[in-house]
């Protein structure tokens, strides 16, 4: 079946009266206010139209860490999540203050505060075990897509940056990150997730990594962790309309969502050579991928996370043994990587959480390790199947083998970073309140 993407923004305030460490004020949040008028779309998962809202309000909730205390690089952070009321997890933000421990001046990695973040999990339930969602290097992931969908400024305003993220020896920052690349987060049609429980696990990522500074920045911390979850309470019989619509269908309901899993390889030498990209995926979409000079990656004079295409003069993908797209995309460094380019526009199109307004100046601008494009290398796999039958390419089913494929132009060791995006279904079971997905 076919996945549209549209993205529905929804208003949504201010905390309920809790105990705090710090102001609400710190952060963008608004008074809480009252529903009146048609249901709200992300609170309808049945067919027929509801028109009048049967009562309830829009607030903000905040949900903490499990344990208190500072944490550091490699720190696991899990914060419980369990609520009656709907979550808008479109909009919800992970609110920490980070402080740098250092003797010196540092900012955050692209300029991003999700460069922090080395991997991110969701579990159902509470300190359950089955995972919902799992992004390695979410910090690259995050990182890498921003370059092309947000200016400088509008991460600042999203995460609530100021100088660019950069801030003096033991200075401490508050910031809040929108978890804009998970799956579970944020879907495909920008539904409020109905009552359950569920875990967010979070990995610090090592302070050399996520900072770029003159000293160690091994010893930063991080306090004050919590996340904010816009929610809409409701009746009680708006939930038992739901409860009842859902026992037709099975008892569950269900929704989808963009996922991304990532996969390491590497390119050394001059002409034609092949990647293999780990991806067992049942309907893969897109891949992109993003070439990083394996000697500067810790370099904070050349940027860790900025990448190249520099290096490549011509690439296409190879699944299951088939060219794509059948003819190779061709490089033309500092005249036109328009080719690169549209492939990339046409991938973020597919996806809620990206702008489809990518700049071709900051596509093919100058990056610190030379006057090269800075883009990336991509397919937008579901163009070339037959959208009016399937969405997506199954290569879990059959174990299909995926691989980049690319003549390269210089010698240097080169670490290629591969996301492949793939379509998930979510269902949530209204009897137990258990969350299930299929990839």
């Amino acid at each position: 079946m076919k996945f549209r993407y549209t993205v529905i923004f929804f208003v949504l305030a201010l905390c309920k009266t809790m105990e705090r460490q710090h102001d609400d004020n710190d952060y963008n949040v608004r008074p809480p206010n009252n529903l009146g008028g048609a249901v709200p779309s992300a609170l309808r998962y049945d067919v027929d139209r509801q028109p009048i809202m049967p009562g309830g309000h829009r607030t903000m909730m905040r949900f903490y860490s499990s344990t208190s205390g500072s944490f550091s690089q490699g720190s696991v952070i899990r914060i419980p999540v369990s609520s009656s009321d709907y979550m808008d997890l479109n909009s919800a933000v992970l609110c920490l203050s980070v402080t740098n421990q250092s003797a010196a001046a540092a900012d955050f990695d692209s300029q991003t505060a999700s460069s922090i973040i080395e991997r991110l999990r969701v579990y159902g339930g509470q300190g359950g075990s089955s995972v919902l969602d799992q992004i390695e290097h979410y910090a690259l992931v995050s990182s890498s897509i921003s370059s092309w969908t947000k200016t400088a400024e509008q991460r600042a305003s999203d995460e609530l940056l100021s100088n660019g993220g950069a801030f003096a020896a033991g200075g401490t920052l508050k910031v809040q990150i929108p978890l804009s690349y998970s799956a579970f987060f944020v879907n495909s049609t920008s539904k409020a997730l109905p009552p359950c429980a569920w875990t967010l696990e979070v990995t610090l990522a090592n302070g050399n990594n996520a900072f770029f500074g003159t000293v160690d920045m091994s010893g930063y911390t991080v306090n004050d962790v919590y996340l904010h979850i816009p929610s809409v309470s409701v009746s009680p019989s708006y939930s038992e309309n739901l409860a009842s619509m859902a026992q037709s269908q099975g008892g569950t309901i269900s929704w989808t969502a963009c996922g991304i899993q990532t996969s390491f390889g590497s390119l050394q030498g001059v002409g034609p050579q092949a990647v293999p990209i780990n991806s067992r995926v049942s309907s893969l979409r897109a891949l992109v991928s993003i070439l990083r000079e394996s000697a500067n990656l810790n370099d904070e004079t050349k940027y860790s996370s900025r990448h190249s295409i520099g290096w490549v003069s011509q690439f296409q993908y190879e699944i299951a043994g088939r060219m794509v797209p059948p003819q190779a995309v061709t490089v033309a460094l500092d005249s036109d990587v328009g080719a690169a380019f549209s492939e990339l526009i046409r991938i973020w199109a597919s996806m809620s959480s990206c702008s489809t307004g990518t700049s071709y100046a900051a596509f093919n601008g100058p990056t610190n390790i030379g006057s090269v494009a800075s883009g990336a290398l991509g397919v937008c796999v579901e163009q070339f199947e037959d959208g009016g039958v399937i969405s997506g390419l199954d290569v879990k089913t059959l174990g299909q083998q995926i691989s980049l494929r690319c003549s390269t132009t210089a010698a240097t060791v080169l670490e290629v970073f591969t996301m492949c995006l793939h379509d998930v279904v979510y269902s949530l079971d209204v009897n137990t309140g258990a969350l299930t997905v299929t990839d």
